[in-house]
């Protein structure tokens, strides 16, 4: 189940980059109207924590090397759109801009802490944007939320327990989190363990076996579930990977 909602949550993004990149493409050498191409573009997709798009260097002259338009929306709900780009946001070297630049496709990006424009942990979708000589003059990324993302996997959680409890009062419910291709946590209900700690090594250390089983199991790609102590109580762990990414679900 948590499977199919991660899958839905990231589908969304994708479609909606997908569908909506022609259209941008149209607007590329029309600043003031890619303005307001983001800002319906948030309006539309409310998935999407905010989105930019990045030209490459000098595209505009008058603009200088740097020209990257970023939008989001403030607690009001209302969208700003701001220039980001220059000597202290140098996209360029930006994963999420190289990835899309270099694979020629859309793909999502590892998780990152963009300060210049979402102010916060995000993973972004990116995709390149080519004139009508399909010549590649720009990279659209749509971000998702790490924390907006770890709070719906909470609430999925928390529905999933009042489930269980129904059936059995005595099973404690389930916890569900998101796992890196280097098993590094996405998510996670303890906050303080997203991308400072990893899943792989914490498993390794322990003197159960049975996980190292599992660790192997993921990095395969596999999907499985075995059953092990967790803090000395007896659980259940169940992991499967995540289309068109290298990330696992973990519940």
């Amino acid at each position: 189940v948590i499977k199919e909602h991660v899958r839905r949550q990231l589908s969304d993004i994708h479609v909606a980059v997908v569908n909506s990149v022609v259209d941008l493409a149209t607007h590329v050498d029309d600043p003031d109207m890619l303005h307001e191409w983001l800002v319906e573009f948030i309006a539309l997709n409310p998935k999407v924590s905010g989105c930019g798009v990045a030209f490459e260097p000098n595209y505009f002259p008058e603009k200088g090397q740097w020209y990257e338009l970023y939008a989001k929306a403030d607690s009001s709900g209302t969208i700003h759109v701001k220039e980001i780009g220059g000597p202290s946001h140098d996209y360029f070297s930006a994963q999420w801009y190289q990835g899309a630049k270099n694979v020629q496709t859309s793909y999502w990006s590892d998780p990152y802490l963009d300060e210049s424009g979402a102010g916060e942990l995000i993973m972004t979708y990116a995709i390149p944007v080519c004139n009508r000589k399909g010549k590649m003059v720009a990279v659209f990324g749509a971000d998702l939320s790490l924390e907006g993302f770890a709070d719906y996997l909470a609430e999925i959680d928390s529905l999933n327990a009042d489930t269980i409890a129904m059936w059995d009062p005595d099973r404690l419910g389930s916890h569900s989190f998101l796992l890196g291709r280097d098993g590094t946590y996405i998510t996670h209900k303890d906050k303080s363990r997203i991308l400072r700690q990893n899943f792989f090594k914490m498993a390794m250390m322990t003197p159960d076996t049975i996980d190292d089983g599992v660790v192997r199991d993921m990095k395969k790609g596999v999907e499985g579930y075995a059953q092990l102590d967790i803090v000395s109580v007896p659980s259940y762990i169940y992991y499967t990977p995540v289309k068109h990414t290298n990330w696992q679900v973990v519940t």
